[in-house]
């Protein structure tokens, strides 16, 4: 659930940015996101630090994917879609990666 609803905020569709970012951060980390799994401050965000650390070993994660995940669970809703169009305006720079594993 994105922090606006919890806070008892006002809300859009921006919220299902922040969930696309959870759902993709529980393919990375194989994890439920319950905050006992997936690492998360107190404010609801997500520890990004921590989750690099848990589950973004070398070779365990390509870059571009964490970065979108990261992106999509910024706090501030009119923050992290800015940033996503943003990231994917230079989409074969971003999906680049991607394609090179899809191919095998």
């Amino acid at each position: 659930m994105a922090p606006e609803m919890m806070n008892g905020n006002v809300y859009d569709e921006k919220v299902d940015v922040f969930s696309f970012g959870i759902i993709l951060c529980e393919i990375i980390g194989r994890v439920s996101a319950d905050p006992d799994f997936l690492p998360r401050r107190s404010d609801f965000g997500l520890n990004e630090a921590l989750f690099v650390d848990k589950f973004c070993k070398p070779n365990a994660c390509p870059e571009p994917f964490y970065r979108v995940a990261f992106l999509a669970c910024q706090l501030d809703p009119d923050t992290s879609d800015g940033d996503m169009a943003r990231e994917f305006s230079p989409a074969p720079d971003v999906l680049g990666p991607f394609t090179a594993h899809s191919a095998r």
